[in-house]
């Protein structure tokens, strides 16, 4: 039977954190450093939570892959957060919406090929613009690419209504991770980069954290 108290208190402080460091980001408090371990104590939190309060009752599969997934997600925020480990981190990334697309079609990788296709002619796309084109975008773009086709199929197939939220959040978020760093592969205005970096670098967290809250709540427990 689900834990009621227990979610209640994983929101609960959930929405504390969440204020706090959005207060801290917005009024650049410290320059905004205090808010990177606030930030990681969330995702610890949503880490414990489905580890320790999510309960199999018979959905032993679905509560292990999102206990893989948020595991994942930890890891990455370890090395995008704490370190300067970008690829990695991005990797790991790329482990989580693996881990969702497992999920979404009911515990098999179907259809990985199409994802592959897309990346290519992807790939392609930028060789042709002549962008930057080093390792990190690369896995960057495969990334993104799982991340919208977990969207689209969570929305068109309908199902599990946090899990399809917390997704479409995971995606506004990373929309604001390219425009964040946006500059380093196109040339912008001064002005409008710093425009773009400012707004882009809250919005970041102000759609992450509450996509991995719904993401651990997805499976009631």
């Amino acid at each position: 039977m689900e834990s009621n108290w227990k979610r209640a208190i994983f929101i609960g402080i959930e929405g504390i954190i969440y204020t706090v460091f959005i207060l801290i980001d917005l009024f650049s408090i410290s320059s905004g450093q205090n808010s990177v371990y606030l930030k990681y104590s969330s995702i610890l939190l949503c880490f414990f939570f489905v580890l320790f309060a999510v309960k199999k009752d018979g959905r032993e599969k679905d509560v292990l892959i999102l206990r893989a997934a948020i595991g994942f997600t930890l890891v990455s925020d370890t090395f995008l957060l704490l370190t300067d480990y970008k690829e990695l981190g991005v990797s790991t990334f790329i482990v989580v919406q693996l881990c969702y697309w497992y999920r979404l079609h009911k515990y098999k990788m179907t259809d990985l090929g199409i994802t592959f296709l897309i990346w290519t002619c992807v790939v392609v796309g930028i060789s042709i613009a002549r962008l930057p084109l080093d390792f990190l975008l690369l896995i960057t773009a495969f990334y993104f690419i799982c991340l919208l086709r977990n969207v689209w199929y969570s929305l068109s197939h309908g199902g599990n209504l946090l899990f399809r939220i917390g997704l479409v959040l995971f995606l506004l978020c990373d929309l604001n991770v390219g425009l964040f760093n946006l500059t380093q592969y196109v040339s912008v205005s001064a002005t409008l980069g710093q425009f773009l970096y400012s707004c882009s670098s809250v919005l970041i967290w102000v759609f992450y954290l509450p996509s991995q809250v719904c993401l651990s709540l997805s499976s009631k427990g």
